[in-house]
């Protein structure tokens, strides 16, 4: 990668990391009938967009971005581990028992969010006001 031109750079260094989500997605999706290469390769393409958009807004010291779009990856990767655990429970339904849980991670953050709580009313999924 050349120094003397940033952008040749990013750009390597983005193809590059396009083709090992690629590797990752073949190598994933070969481990179970349930995971499809398009599946997988769109979930890899969407947390590497993401964590691109972040990096881009904490790189640019554009914090208010960057608190939203680290949110984003966060619950993004939650619904990554959703559907590899969902995948598994799928291959070896004889190894889990109880009731399926319909509702993912990610959609009960994103309804722990939309409480209210506290005495400022502010947003938080972990001290959520049942009240």
């Amino acid at each position: 990668m050349s120094r003397s031109n940033p952008t040749v750079a990013l750009n390597a260094a983005n193809t590059a990391w396009f083709l090992n989500a690629d590797s990752i997605a073949a190598f994933v999706a070969s481990a179970n009938p349930n995971w499809t290469l398009t599946d997988m390769k769109d979930m890899m393409y969407s947390h590497l967009n993401l964590t691109t958009a972040e990096a881009l807004a904490r790189k640019n010291a554009n914090y208010a971005v960057d608190v939203v779009a680290y949110d984003s990856v966060h619950l993004e990767i939650l619904e990554m581990a959703d559907m590899l655990t969902d995948g598994i429970v799928e291959q070896f339904p004889n190894k889990f028992s109880g009731r399926r849980n319909t509702t993912s991670h990610a959609q009960s953050v994103t309804e722990a969010r939309s409480l209210k709580v506290g005495p400022k009313q502010s947003q938080s999924i972990y001290w959520p006001n049942y009240n």
